[in-house]
């Protein structure tokens, strides 16, 4: 970053004076933990709503207690430990950087971009030796928990003072929302649709979704102006709706939503308007789910309300819709619309039937017990890798027997294959989440510690010796992609299972 940084300053007059200002500047230990207190107190003093006032001034004392205990401390001298991979004493900006993100995003939940991080290390480096000892890094330490309470307090601060007022995006989608569920009559789908709403209401009322908006808006806004411009919008704006829609959107569309919040015209989004793009985001999330509820109402057919496949593709879009993972979310939304297609198309319907007419051992157009089990019996274990007992066997076949005449006609096995899709689809979505677990450094810690390889390999300032340990890192990708890797994995594991 240093290197990077004096690269452009040297091609940038305006950086170069910047940079020099900055390193003129003087700096007093402990001075921004001081005007952050200061800060803190005068948003006490700003508040006119007593419930907000108590708990802000609540938890300003709590936080003042906090920054000054020994457990603090204790905590820090961990941390710092934890950080100083080279033992030196000091942190330096790369041992110091994955630290101060890893803190910020579980405290603050803020992704610290890479300038902001250049910032935060130079503003506690008090000797501005390009190090921080353990006393600069305590000192960044008392600055994030007033950070944290500072999050809190302007959530309280503005909870009351943002809401989504008529004629804005977010009350125009909630008004098409509200429309789309009065017109579904009295039904179960309604119903769950209602719940979702009630649960959205509550979500946006509360100080909590508009602290964690502030917050986000504060860590989009990189130059700290107080607004966002395109180039701060478009990030944040893609991690929210990754986050809450798992859709990848194009630049051109984030520019599009850019202008349309941009109520006043005047290219950058204040934090009224950043939250209001939020609860847009935060409807249209809610509107998905009432979407995947009628889908999934669709998938079963009118006929098999209350039905056993109606509870279980219900079950299904409840999980989907539930999934924290984005790109668990985006495939396995993928796969719903798959399974939508193929249960409207023509192919599903001749293969039940075919079905069916197999299964039909004395052609009467019903199949007994005698004729449905070893069809059921075979189908779950193809699929599932189960064997059904007796007694399962004659609960399905009493479940789908809908008009209880003893028998099953073509239309109540086509509710059952369906109830075995929404089965075999929701098994195919579990093994997406696991995989995708795999897949990513968040969860896999084999990837995130090959990630920390490459990343100390490409700090390595000596090109020979770079390139050779990159040459050990593909030596390492060549062996566990090896067939031996697999079988000596299998054997060990093998070994262990002594059970």
């Amino acid at each position: 970053l240093e290197v990077a940084v004096k690269a452009l300053a040297g091609e940038n007059d305006q950086l170069r004076a910047d940079l020099e200002q900055y390193r003129a500047r003087d700096y007093v230990p402990g001075q921004v933990v001081d005007q952050l207190v200061e800060e803190l107190q005068a948003l006490v003093e700003s508040l006119t709503n007593p419930n907000a006032k108590a708990k802000v001034d609540e938890a300003v004392k709590d936080a003042m207690v906090v920054i000054d205990s020994a457990e603090l401390r204790q905590g820090c001298d961990e941390a710092f430990a934890a950080a100083d991979t080279d033992n030196g004493g000091t942190l330096s900006i790369l041992e110091f950087g994955p630290c101060a993100k890893k803190l910020f995003v579980e405290t603050v939940g803020w992704e610290l971009l890479d300038k902001q991080l250049v910032y935060l290390f130079n503003q506690f480096d008090a000797d501005k030796d390009g190090t921080l000892d353990p006393n600069e890094f305590h000192d960044f330490f008392r600055y994030l928990v007033l950070v944290v309470t500072k999050v809190q307090a302007e959530g309280y601060q503005d909870a009351e003072s943002m809401p989504a007022p008529e004629g804005t995006l977010p009350f125009v989608e909630f008004e098409k929302l509200n429309a789309m569920v009065d017109g579904l009559g009295d039904s179960d789908a309604k119903a769950r649709c209602m719940a979702r709403m009630v649960e959205l209401t509550a979500m946006l009322h509360s100080a909590d979704f508009v602290s964690q908006s502030i917050a986000t808006f504060k860590w989009a806004d990189a130059d700290g102006s107080g607004a966002l411009d395109v180039y701060e919008f478009c990030p944040a704006a893609r991690q929210c709706i990754l986050r809450w829609l798992s859709e990848d959107v194009a630049d051109a569309q984030l520019h599009e939503a850019f202008i349309a919040f941009d109520t006043n015209g005047d290219r950058k989004l204040s934090a009224t308007e950043f939250v209001q793009f939020l609860q847009y985001c935060a409807v249209r999330t809610v509107r998905q789910s009432c979407e995947l509820i009628l889908e999934a109402k669709e998938m079963t057919g009118g006929n098999a309300e209350g039905s056993a496949a109606d509870t279980a593709f219900q079950d299904l879009v409840e999980f989907v819709t539930n999934l924290e993972q984005p790109e668990a979310k985006r495939r396995c939304m993928a796969d719903l619309q798959q399974v939508r297609t193929l249960l409207q198309s023509d192919s599903f319907l001749d293969a039940v039937v075919s079905g069916f007419v197999d299964a039909d051992a004395n052609s009467s157009g019903r199949l007994t017990l005698d004729e449905f089990a070893p069809v059921a019996a075979a189908v779950v274990g193809r699929h599932f890798d189960e064997v059904l007992g007796v007694s399962t066997l004659f609960k399905l076949f009493a479940e789908f027997d809908a008009n209880c005449d003893g028998s099953i006609d073509v239309v109540e096995y086509e509710t059952f294959v369906k109830y075995l899709v929404a089965l075999v689809t929701r098994r195919r979505c579990e093994a997406v989440v696991e995989t995708v677990k795999w897949e990513s450094p968040e969860t896999n810690p084999a990837l995130a510690r090959r990630r920390e390889l490459e990343a100390t390999v490409a700090s390595v300032a000596d090109a020979p010796t770079r390139a050779e340990c990159g040459g050990l890192i593909d030596q390492l990708d060549a062996a566990m992609e090896h067939a031996n890797f697999v079988v000596g994995c299998a054997a060990a594991f093998l070994t262990a299972d002594f059970s």
